[in-house]
Parts: structure tokens; sequence; C-alpha cells
């Protein structure tokens, strides 16, 4: 399909985009982000890596799933379940380690992507990712006026259709995507994409836990149909501020409810890009992933420790952690770090937290004053003692500088220097894993975080195939 003449895709597009529910989340300067007027075209060699790395991520996420399990029994593993568990109540461990789940994954393996001097780097895993019904949206948006989008016009509504559908037993399953208060910010999206979902065939629900009815038959929608497959858009670590999150627990054990992602909040954790590094794991993770793909995931995967407070002997180091290149003995030495030295690292809380989701707890040294820093690694420290899901440090890696086009509100065209987050979203179903396409954001390159944001240009990937 050959786009129409550039003016009139822009206003069809900003039309098409202007009238639609994501923006009614409006900011103070009229909408919650720009888009770009076409989908981006990504550099050769990160388009590349990106096809392929679906599959070296969903081996990891299999793999820590496996090492969580062995740390269970294993007492020379002990450290994997004491920090995976660290902060968990007793209802979600138990929930995690029931057997008949064991192999249970999450079928969106979302990483958030920086195209940096050193390479691609994955800064974290995402098993609860928001963004897929807005580039199901956007997807579906520039198809329309011409364009392809990676995956197609349909890439995103088709995979998490099947995805859901293959984990139901019946024929024609019903699945309803939940979405918490908390989380109410993702709903116009979520309702964007059921409503494309119909048309393709696919029965999704977007409902609030309120909305929700149960039985003994199981659980049921407002107008008493019955849900096979429930999508969890909610956080665990608020799980005791979702209503009926308790009966949805129940009717997934007494097996009559399918429930996705599963209640595995060790998968959620960010401290995994930490235990992948630790030298006493690295027989583990090569057996579990091959050379090759360990290899791969250690250039992709910044360096990143768990922050433990506990001391060590004098005459031993942290493993891998230097500063100016001398060898750390205790994690207190980066408390006092200079303006110089802040730039190259940042404190971020694992995952069971409501700091952990959005940002909103990542403390970058370059943005920081000396007094702003020591209080993060304080704000670390005491989650340490206090039992609380741990921080983790992690080594910081600039995003590269690149220009992004932005649609302006007048159906004008500009340029902005910005950095980018590549997100893509892999599904799967079984053994198969899909890329349904690729989230793009970008952000004025002043800005040393990138994430959504009013001044933010949002877009989904271009078909790396089609010229």
């Amino acid at each position: 399909m050959t786009p129409k003449p550039a003016v009139q895709a822009d206003l069809d597009l900003l039309r098409s985009l202007a009238s639609h529910p994501l923006f009614g989340q409006q900011s103070n300067d009229g909408q919650p982000f720009a888009i770009a007027p076409a989908p981006v075209r990504l550099p050769e060699a990160m388009a590349t890596a990106i096809t392929t790395l679906g599959t070296d991520l969903v081996a990891f996420q299999s793999a820590l799933n496996d090492l969580y399990w062995r740390s269970l029994h294993q007492p020379d593993l002990a450290f994997v379940t004491n920090y995976l568990d660290q902060g968990k109540d007793e209802t979600l461990r138990l929930l995690g380690q029931m057997k008949r789940l064991k192999g249970e994954l999450p079928i969106i393996t979302r990483p958030d992507l920086l195209w940096t001097d050193d390479g691609l780097k994955a800064t974290e895993l995402d098993a609860v990712p928001g963004g897929f019904g807005l580039v199901a949206a956007l997807q579906a948006a520039y198809a329309r006026t011409g364009y392809t989008p990676w995956g197609g016009a349909y890439g995103m509504v088709d995979s998490v259709g099947a995805a859901l559908a293959a984990l139901a037993s019946a024929a024609n399953p019903l699945s309803a995507i939940v979405v918490s208060d908390e989380s109410a910010d993702y709903r116009p999206e979520m309702e964007a994409l059921a409503d494309l979902a119909a048309g393709r065939g696919f029965a999704i629900e977007v409902l609030s836990p309120k909305d929700l009815r149960f039985s003994e038959d199981g659980l049921l929608c407002p107008d008493g149909r019955r849900i096979d497959v429930l999508y969890r858009f909610f956080e665990l670590f608020d799980w005791r501020n979702v209503p009926k999150a308790e009966i949805i627990f129940y009717l997934v054990k007494k097996r009559k409810l399918v429930l996705t992602p599963p209640v595995k909040a060790y998968l959620e954790e960010k401290l995994a890009l930490a235990l992948f590094r630790l030298p006493q794991l690295h027989r583990f993770w090569r057996e579990q992933l091959g050379e090759q793909a360990q290899v791969r995931l250690q250039r992709l995967f910044p360096e990143s420790w768990v922050v433990d407070g506990r001391p060590l002997p004098p005459f031993a180091e942290i493993s891998g952690l230097r500063l100016d290149g001398q060898p750390v003995h205790t994690f207190s030495q980066f408390s006092s770090l200079t303006q110089r030295q802040r730039e190259d690292w940042l404190l971020k809380p694992s995952g069971f937290s409501p700091l952990a989701w959005g940002g909103h707890g990542v403390r970058l040294g370059a943005d920081l004053s000396q007094e702003a820093w020591q209080q993060a690694w304080q704000d670390a420290q005491q989650a340490d003692r206090m039992g609380q899901s741990p921080w983790i440090l992690q080594r910081y890696h600039k995003p590269q500088v690149m220009a992004v086009e932005r649609l302006e509100s007048d159906g004008s065209r500009g340029m902005m220097e910005a950095r980018w987050r590549v997100s893509p979203y892999y599904l799967t179903r079984g053994k198969a894993v899909d890329l349904a396409g690729v989230l793009v954001t970008a952000v004025p390159k002043d800005k040393k975080l990138v994430h959504g944001m009013s001044v933010a240009v949002m877009s989904v990937a271009a078909d790396p195939d089609v010229a």
C-alpha cells in the first residue's frame, strides 16, 4: 500500500488520534504526548538485534523461574530465594510456589532498550508492561494512512488475542483485562485494544476489579458471561488494595480461572539482572541459555548489583564492582560520590514497591545533588535493613541523541533532537515467540531518563523490511 501524500496522511493520523480515548488523560498543554507523523525507522543494527532478541529474553525468564525453584531446595542457592522473596507476604510466596503452576511464565516480555555508545542496553524487563494497547492503536492508525508499522496493522491485537486464547481450554474463550485503580491511566489504551480485537474475532473485555462477579463456576463479567482467561493488569505489591484479588487467587487455585501473568512476584524483580552477573551462577546461566546466548545477554544487560548492607571481611570485595578502577568493599562507599563519579550510576527499587513502576523510583546520579544522592542511598539501605524489596545499583549508559520527527497540532512537522527508548513486545504461545510490535518513546536530548511525558514523541517502529 502506497502512503498517501504526506500532508493528507499527517492530517488523517492527527484527526484519528485527536479523537481517540487514549488522549483523554490530557496534560496542561492539551495532550499527554506528541506523535510522530510516521512509524520511526530504527538503526539497522538495532532492528536486527530486536528481531532475534525475544528468544533470548524468554529463555532468560524461563531460566530465572527454574533458578527460583531450585533455590527452594538447594542450600547453596538459598540466597536467591532470600533476595527474590524479600518483602513479599506469605500469600504471594505460597501462590508463587504452587507446583501446578511451576512452569507458567508471562505471555508478554518487554525490555526497555536504549541505544548507547556501548551498543544496545536493556535497562530492565517488564513482565506486566503497559503500552501494548497504545501500540495496537498506533499500528492501526499508521496503517490506515498507508504506512507499514512493524507487526502490521494488527500485529499487537492478533498476537495478544491469540496468546490469551491459547491459554484457555474453551473453544471460543472470553478474556478479560482487569485494570486496577492504581493503573487506571492505562485503561483507555486497553479499551482501544479490546475494540480492535472485536473486529479481529477475539472476545476481550476490559474491566475494573469492582466489575467482577463470581459463582461456583468461576469468574463472571457484569452481564453474567464466564471469564476463561484473566489478564492481570495490576502490580503484585498492590494486590491487597485490589478488590476481589483474593477471590481471583482462590479461583486460580481451584482451577476455575486461568490467570496471566502468573502470581510470581519473583519474575517481576529488576534484581534478576544482578543475579545474572553473579560469578557463582555463571555455570547455571550457561547451562540454561547456552554459551552464545549468555554472551549476548552479558552485552545487553548493564552491570547491576543488589544493595546488600551486610558487612564483608576486610579482605573481601564486592564482585565485579569498581570505583575509579579500585575494588569496592562496602556499598556505603557510594553514598559520598563526587558529581563526576555519580554520572556513571543509578539506583532504583527492584520491583515490589509503588516506586518501582513508571520510573518513579529511579535515582540517576547525574541528575541529583550530593544531598539527594545520599538520601537515595539512605532509602536503599533502609529498605534492606527493614527487609523490604531490595534496591539495585546499576551502571548508567547514556542513550545516544538521534533526530525524531514530531507532528504538531496544526498539522506541520518539526524535528527534535532526542534520546530514544525502544520497547519491543514479545508474545509467547507455547514455544513460539512473536514480535508483535515496537513502541518508541523519544524525549528532548536534555532529559537524561527516557519515559512517557508531555514533551515526549511517541510512535511505533517501521517495518525494517519495507522501504
